[in-house]
């Protein structure tokens, strides 16, 4: 059986410290402080290896520009002993806030990677230093997550030729970035942001793991009378709150990205049936532009937090829909520009 996608797993962890920029400042000690995620985003990984690509003179560099993405890149979250630190997103005493819970031994923690704040200088004309900042970083030798989907789906044998060509110009760029690191974030020229990849596997998705998944949906699913919970991994593009309409959509565009044999199927009815704690963030994105190796800056925009859960009503599901949802939680995800880690989600 051919596989629809390879999954790509390792570790990546941090040489130098790491300062992965958003949009937030904080004060401290009369200090206006840049803001810095505590992990890499799809966002960040995608844009490093997209000029890594240019680098390479791949021809997968060509598929970061069109509307079909090859790989799917996906937050970095941290390590924390055998497992994974989830946000999720808790009201405390009236505040809004993502913390961060390991999934093998339930330790909470709000800053689950070390930082600390890193003075730097702006320089004007001549060399003379213009203003000095304070930015927040991500100290050294945190572990992270390291994973991206690689997408196999081929019509006819020439594209399944371009995407082998593909996956060996991608294992390729892995391969390098295992013998020499990659630098991620902001003030590379600086040192910052240098992260080497570790335990590096990569495995075959088919069908049949598809339908191993869709059935553990469908059997969650009849085991609560026909409710569900959505825990976004990821921040998301789409209106708030997620709507039944929305996931039906990208369920069925997941099946259509992945699936060769995809057919269409009988819609399910899919309403919330709880009101969750909203919180909004406000992400921007640089597109890069491959015939020219420059980016262009997308204003920012509001997006679903995440760490979000929702509880939805599902009725009406057929199994080729529980196939395609499995093919949305283990592949693409839900919303917009899923390729740059967004949307990432688990049925529960």
């Amino acid at each position: 059986m051919k596989p629809l996608a390879f999954k790509i797993q390792g570790e990546l962890e941090n040489q130098s410290e790491l300062h992965i920029a958003t949009n937030n400042t904080y004060n401290e000690r009369g200090s206006r402080i840049k803001a810095s995620d505590i992990y890499p985003l799809g966002q960040n990984l995608r844009g490093a290896f997209g000029y890594l690509f240019l680098e390479m003179k791949s021809k997968i560099a060509d598929t970061l520009e069109n509307g079909h993405p090859v790989i799917y890149f996906r937050d970095a979250l941290i390590k924390h002993h055998d497992g994974i630190f989830i946000p999720v997103v808790k009201l405390d005493k009236g505040i809004r806030q993502v913390v961060y819970e390991c999934c093998e031994c339930l330790h909470i923690d709000k800053y689950p990677a070390l930082r600390q704040p890193m003075a730097g200088i702006s320089l004007g004309i001549g060399g003379t230093v213009r203003n000095m900042y304070t930015t927040d970083v991500i100290s050294s030798k945190n572990r992270f997550r390291f994973e991206a989907i690689f997408n196999m789906k081929a019509k006819s044998a020439q594209e399944e030729k371009l995407n082998e060509e593909y996956l060996a110009e991608f294992i390729s760029a892995l391969k390098y970035v295992e013998d020499n690191g990659l630098y991620i974030g902001k003030r590379n020229s600086k040192g910052l942001g240098k992260v080497i990849l570790k335990k590096l596997t990569i495995v075959p998705i088919t069908m049949e793991d598809i339908k191993k998944r869709a059935k553990i949906i469908s059997q969650i699913v009849r085991d609560e009378d026909g409710k569900m919970w959505i825990h976004l991994f990821s921040d998301t593009l789409s209106s708030f709150p997620l709507s039944g309409e929305d996931i039906v959509r990208d369920t069925k565009n997941a099946a259509k990205f992945f699936d060769p044999d995809f057919t269409q199927y009988k819609d399910p009815k899919i309403t919330h049936i709880e009101k969750p704690v909203e919180l909004l963030v406000n992400l921007s994105f640089l597109d890069l532009k491959v015939k020219t190796g420059k980016p262009r800056f997308e204003a920012p925009k509001s997006v679903i937090s995440r760490g979000t859960r929702f509880r939805y009503q599902v009725t009406d599901a057929v199994p080729e829909f529980f196939n395609a949802f499995a093919m949305a939680e283990l592949l693409r995800g839900l919303g917009d520009r899923t390729s740059f880690g967004k949307g990432e989600f688990v049925v529960s």
